[in-house]
């Protein structure tokens, strides 16, 4: 009797150690981006400083496109704020595939929330790492986050990367109207995905 009932205890462990296993999941990187400013040479010729777009202070809706190297089931977004003394308040964020250009497909778009929350301030410098949110994301997908910015932050132009910018409060639509062409550094830093097992990646 003691021999059946231990042996019962331990294909119940057993089963738990399994049914834990396959249910496991890694975050991993996929995207990261660095928040990294640069100064400007000291007497650089005119010519040259024409050319250089000028800092905006962004305020409202700023869409950011990129591509992920692996995929998985999850997703994790983290923002930073290194161009600021001050702290900078996101009131909306959402994070989709992309479709043609900046826009989103439909049916993947996912708001963001932060320890529970849709807003989220962040303090100069630091970066904050969104909840997890479900969408499955392919290896080499393209996706699109969407930050909502209710009071005007300065940008870096210096990032050269390819945003827009739309005056309301648009993180959930999927194709904005009305956009302002912005070339900058995004306040994006990383990309995190679970995977159902650790895996070795270059973002």
């Amino acid at each position: 009797m003691r021999r059946s009932a231990f042996a019962s205890l331990i294909l119940l462990l057993a089963a738990c150690a399994t049914s834990t296993a396959a249910t496991a999941q890694y975050w991993t990187q996929t995207f990261a981006l660095s928040p990294a400013t640069f100064k400007l040479p000291d007497n650089l010729p005119q010519e040259i400083l024409d050319r250089i777009p000028k800092a905006d202070n962004l305020q409202g809706t700023l869409r950011y496109r990129f591509a992920v190297s692996i995929g998985g089931q999850a997703v994790r977004v983290q923002l930073t704020n290194p161009f600021a003394d001050r702290p900078m308040r996101v009131a909306g964020a959402s994070v989709a595939l992309a479709a043609t250009e900046l826009t989103a497909v439909p049916a993947s778009l996912r708001r963001l929330t932060f320890g529970g929350q849709p807003a989220v301030t962040l303090p100069p410098g630091a970066p904050v790492l969104s909840d997890p949110v479900d969408l499955p994301v392919a290896n080499l997908a393209e996706l699109v986050v969407s930050l909502y910015l209710p009071e005007a932050v300065p940008g870096n132009p210096g990032g050269g990367a390819s945003m827009v910018l739309t005056t309301d409060d648009t993180v959930m639509t999927p194709a904005p109207a009305n956009t302002k062409n912005i070339t900058g550094r995004p306040f994006i830093s990383g990309v995190l995905v679970a995977r159902a097992r650790t895996t070795g990646v270059i973002v």
